[in-house]
Order: structure tokens, then sequence, then C-alpha cells
């Protein structure tokens, strides 16, 4: 210990593993920018709403906020594109907005019939309650369903 210098430890410094971890972030972070720059709209639609952006913009904001995610985010924003629960929870958000479902703070319902999918335990988001269900062996039928009902309006 340094105790003369406030008490720090000293740290060996490896100029090569520190280019090399550099090195291998600037390559991640350039793969993010090919996949906004790459990949059609409709593959970056799932991941913006996953993420959180307006997909109710021009293609070209949508894209510059994925940049922005990109880049802070690199890491977590090139594993959303192999996520399932990315997938599911864009079906979702489709689904509430075209009024298949409707999404309360209670459960989620069918909009036709009312008739309720699955129920929301008191202090949790009905979007992501919805999410894990439609990943299980139950709730595989509803995203079927909503995924049917998706491709008939589209």
């Amino acid at each position: 210990m340094n105790i003369g210098n406030g008490g720090k430890i000293f740290k060996q410094v490896d100029k090569k593993k520190d280019a090399e971890n550099e090195l291998k972030r600037e390559f991640l972070l350039t793969d993010a920018i090919g996949m906004v720059r790459d990949k059609d709209i409709n593959e970056l639609l799932p991941i913006a709403l996953y993420f959180g952006v307006n997909i109710n913009t021009p293609v070209t904001e949508i894209r510059y906020n994925l940049l922005n995610i990109a880049k802070k985010k690199t890491q977590e924003f090139i594993q959303s594109f192999d996520s399932p629960q990315v997938q599911t929870r864009s079906t979702i958000q489709q689904g509430k907005d075209y009024q298949i479902i409707n999404v309360k703070t209670d459960g989620t319902y069918w909009f036709d019939t009312n008739r309720l999918i699955v129920s929301t335990p008191v202090g949790q988001d009905s979007m992501d309650v919805m999410v894990r269900f439609c990943l299980t062996e139950k709730g595989a039928s509803v995203l079927s369903t909503l995924e049917d009902r998706l491709d008939r309006l589209g």
C-alpha cells in the first residue's frame, strides 16, 4: 500500500491487455452501428419498442434513436436481437396498438370479448407479466393467436 499517497493500491499497467479490450469494445460498437444501418426497419421495430423508442416517427428518427442506444448500451443492444422477450414484447405491444388485447393495471384481456388472459399481481407491470406468460407453455397458444390476428391485419 502507498500510505503516503492516500492509501491507494498500485495497479500494474498492461498496455497490451488494455489495447486488446479497447479493440474488442470498438469492434462491438462497430457491429452495433452496422446493425442499425443495415437491418430492415421491420427487424429494428421490435428492438425500438423494447428500448422504449417511439415508433410513430419517421424511419430516420427511429434509426437515429437506435444508433444512440447502440452507442450507450452496445452489448445489450446486440443481444436484444436474439432475445425471445424482445420479439414477444413487440407482438404484445402491436396487439395492444391494434386493439386486439387490452392491457390494464389488473391484467391483460382480449379486446373483443373482455375475457381475462392473465391477471397482474399488485405492484407488477402488466406488460412484463404478459411477456413472461406468453413465454410459458400455457401462454404459447395466446401468443400464437395474437400473431395470427396480427398477420391477418397486415
